[in-house]
């Protein structure tokens, strides 16, 4: 679970660059009941859409013949130059392919995620907003928890 873990924070910190300019005029207005659910709803499926996506990366970086570890900790290694990955030609060659292919999946997930959220009652904008809004407001995250956690209709 740890190395999906990691694999979900490296596909987060990929969809949290798709809305930096999005941030930069954020609109702070408290979201209704409404806009609330529809966050909710698209939370919701876009959990799904990345939960797919870290099974992909996994099945390509191991159709790679390449333990998912070792491609966590040659990554690591390429990000910070004081790391060195002791890795191979033949092992280098193996994770090229698979970053590749994680790349790939990464790319068509973020394409899928945006295009959600513009099929929504939200604009991208919007959900920006709320979503930051979420994060720094206690209680709309215990708003927000509580409606996942209960039936939409309710």
């Amino acid at each position: 679970m740890t190395i999906l873990k990691k694999l979900t924070i490296l596909l987060v910190l990929a969809l949290v660059s798709i809305g930096v300019t999005a941030q930069n005029a954020v609109d702070a207005k408290k979201p209704n009941d409404d806009e609330l659910k529809t966050f909710v709803t698209i939370v919701q499926q876009l959990q799904i859409i990345d939960q797919q996506a870290q099974k992909d990366m996994v099945k390509a970086i191991e159709a790679e013949e390449l333990d998912v570890k070792r491609f966590v900790a040659i990554q690591r290694a390429e990000a910070d130059a004081k790391q060195d990955a002791q890795a191979g030609e033949e092992e280098m060659q193996k994770y090229n392919a698979a970053n590749k292919k994680v790349a790939k999946i990464r790319s068509n997930a973020q394409s899928k995620i945006q295009q959600h959220i513009q099929s929504s009652d939200l604009t991208f904008k919007r959900y920006q907003s709320i979503s930051k809004q979420v994060q720094n407001d206690p209680n709309l995250t215990q708003k927000v928890k509580q409606m996942m956690q209960s039936p939409m209709g309710k």
